[in-house]
């Protein structure tokens, strides 16, 4: 469970050090996409109980939250320039940065973290989808707001005179 919760934050210094470990963060979404996608519904399927889903509506449903994520951490945003932003002095860039980190972060977490409920509560597909709906608001809105809070706290830590961590973004 403590990797679930730490999953997030995990997902996120992936992307803030994008160009150091876009090898290790673009393989991981891309296999956690593709079980986000084929699990419960298509492995284990109908021996476990689970519907068919209606496709092709699933698929993009559940590639919202992969393919866009891996798409910034392979391309030069996420290898260049969301590492760049989020230690940069100009705040636009910075919270730029920090919102696509934890935007690109979080939709590839939520594949894994919902999984297992949709196993315990048999989750049927219609439900899947739906789920996929409903989720697609959430991730940006979270992001956005944990960017708001985020900045403020990184300033604060640049000013206060604290030793700084290596690879901190302040």
């Amino acid at each position: 469970m403590l990797i679930g919760a730490a999953s997030p934050a995990i997902l996120t210094v992936l992307l803030v050090d994008g160009n150091k470990l876009w090898k290790v963060s673009v393989p991981l979404f891309i296999v956690i996409g593709i079980a986000g996608w084929l699990v419960p519904f298509y492995i284990p399927g109908a021996a476990a109980g689970f519907g068919r889903v209606p496709e092709p509506l699933y698929f993009i449903m559940a590639g919202l939250y992969w393919i866009p994520s891996t798409i910034i951490a392979a391309s030069p945003l996420g290898t260049r320039l969301i590492p760049k932003w989020v230690r940069s002095k100009n705040r636009v860039e910075r919270y730029g940065g920090i919102f696509l980190a934890l935007l690109a972060a979080t939709f590839v977490w939520w594949l894994p973290w919902t999984r297992p409920y949709w196993y315990l509560f048999k989750f049927s597909a219609e439900l899947g989808v739906a789920t996929h709906v409903g989720y697609s608001w959430w991730v940006p809105a979270l992001s956005a707001i944990t960017a708001v809070i985020t900045v403020p706290l990184v300033e604060a830590l640049e000013r206060s005179g604290l030793p700084k961590i290596e690879g901190a973004i302040w």
